[in-house]
């Protein structure tokens, strides 16, 4: 027969395996959401589509997903954009923070920015 304290002991296991699991699956499906929206600005910057592709990034960084690659393409969606072009400092200066000359482009798992970003913020 069980008593008091391993039954308490059982219910913590099982809730922390609840919210393990869950949690697990919750960040699955932040990954797939970021991956979507990095696509999809990546395709409008492609096509100097700057104005459309903002706000997707904006997005990934409203989700977390924060690093000097995100960073880079916010700035340079603001600085092609004729009003604010002001804007992009901040942004471009986060991104020199993280310079790195195997800067992979395309990768939404790239964290790093390119070597130019120097360039851009100058």
């Amino acid at each position: 027969m069980l008593n008091h304290n391993k039954i308490l002991q059982l219910v913590k296991y099982i809730a922390f395996a609840i919210l393990f699991f869950n949690g697990l699956n919750t960040y699955g499906q932040d990954i797939k959401k970021i991956k979507q929206l990095y696509k999809e600005a990546e395709t409008h910057l492609l096509y100097e589509e700057y104005d459309l592709a903002l706000p997707l990034y904006l997005d990934i960084i409203s989700e977390g997903w924060e690093n000097s690659n995100i960073y880079l393409n916010i700035g340079m969606c603001y600085l092609n954009t004729q009003t604010n072009v002001a804007e992009a400092i901040p942004y471009l200066e986060k991104a020199v923070l993280n310079i790195s000359p195997n800067y992979k482009e395309g990768n939404y798992k790239e964290e790093s920015a390119p070597e130019e970003a120097w360039f851009y913020l100058a």
